[in-house]
C-alpha cells in the first residue's frame, strides 16, 4: 500500500512500471523464501555462487537473442566502476543480506531489505537536491509502519504456549 502511495495513481504521471515494481516485490519475496531453504542446506557463499552462475548463464544466452552483443558498452574506462558495482554494490550486499537471514528471520531480513528504496531517496535528496514529494513522505511512513507491526508484532499479538 506504501508502494502505491509513493507512486501517486491519481495523477497524469502514473504508468505500467507500477505493476513491473509490484510483480519484483513478489517475485523478490519469493526468491528470499527460496534462497533461505537453500542457504540453509549450502551454506551462504555456496548459494549466492548458483544464483550468480544461473543468472550469468540466463543473462548470456538472451542478449544474442535479444541483439545485444555480450561486452557492448565495456571499454578501460569503465571496467573499473563495472567491477565495484558488481563485486561491492551487488556480490557483498547480497552476501552480507543472507548472512543476516542466517541470524535473524526471513521476515526481519527481508524487511530491512525494503529500506534501500526509502533511503536511496533520501540521499537523492541529500546529495543530488531531489525533492520529497508528500505521497513519497506518506507511502514511505506507511512502509516503515507495516515493518514496524511485521517484527514487533508478532512477537506482541502471538499467544503464550
Amino acid at each position: 500500500f506504501g508502494l502505491l502511495i509513493i507512486s501517486n495513481p491519481f495523477n497524469d504521471q502514473f504508468d505500467r512500471y507500477f505493476f513491473h515494481l509490484c510483480f519484483a516485490a513478489v517475485t523478490f519475496a519469493f526468491y528470499n523464501v527460496l534462497m533461505r531453504k537453500t542457504t540453509g542446506k549450502f551454506g551462504n557463499l555456496t548459494a549466492f555462487t548458483i544464483v550468480v552462475i544461473c543468472g550469468t548463464v540466463a543473462l548470456g544466452l538472451f542478449l544474442p537473442v535479444a541483439g545485444i552483443p555480450w561486452f557492448s558498452g565495456i571499454s578501460v574506462r569503465n571496467i573499473l566502476p563495472l567491477l565495484y558495482l558488481g563485486v561491492l554494490g551487488s556480490g557483498i550486499t547480497f552476501v552480507s543480506y543472507y548472512k543476516g537471514m542466517e541470524l535473524t528471520s526471513t521476515n526481519v531480513g527481508s524487511i530491512v531489505f525494503f529500506f534501500k528504496p526509502i533511503l536511496g531517496t533520501i540521499y537523492a535528496t541529500i546529495i543530488l537536491n531531489e525533492r520529497l514529494t508528500t505521497s513519497f513522505i506518506i507511502g514511505a511512513s506507511l512502509i516503515i509502519l507495516g515493518s514496524v507491526l511485521m517484527i514487533y508484532g508478532k512477537e506482541r499479538f502471538t499467544p503464550a504456549r
